[in-house]
């Protein structure tokens, strides 16, 4: 495995493992719960042509959306701070290398950014 330009053949393994890891709760984590539920009846195999599967409706329709959001939810905060952490840098830059025309507003709307966060 060659790493991209920038970064450690240590990063990019370790973001393949959080993926792989982040696909299998997305596989396993549906399949888990109170009611056992068979993927291969939720997927229609064994189940004959217009006939009612509760596996399909359990796992399609209640746990499946239930997982995404999860999933979905927990990258949310890691990318708000991100975009925190890029939005105090910014001020500190700006404070710290204020230029002759750096103008007064700009620290305004940086400082708005970071309260909006």
């Amino acid at each position: 495995m060659t790493a991209a330009p920038g970064h450690s053949r240590r990063t990019v393994l370790w973001w393949a493992v959080l993926a792989v890891a982040w696909l299998a709760v997305l596989v396993l984590a549906p399949l888990a719960g109170a009611t056992e539920v068979s993927l291969s009846r939720a997927l229609g195999f064994g189940v004959p042509e217009g006939e009612f599967n509760p596996d399909a409706q359990i796992l399609f329709h209640s746990r499946l959306p239930r997982v995404l959001f999860a999933l979905v939810a927990f990258l949310v905060p890691a990318a708000a701070f991100a975009v925190a952490a890029v939005a105090v840098l910014a001020i500190y830059g700006m404070s710290r290398w204020r230029g002759p025309h750096t103008p007064p507003a700009t620290f305004l709307l940086a400082g708005i950014t970071l309260n909006l966060l």
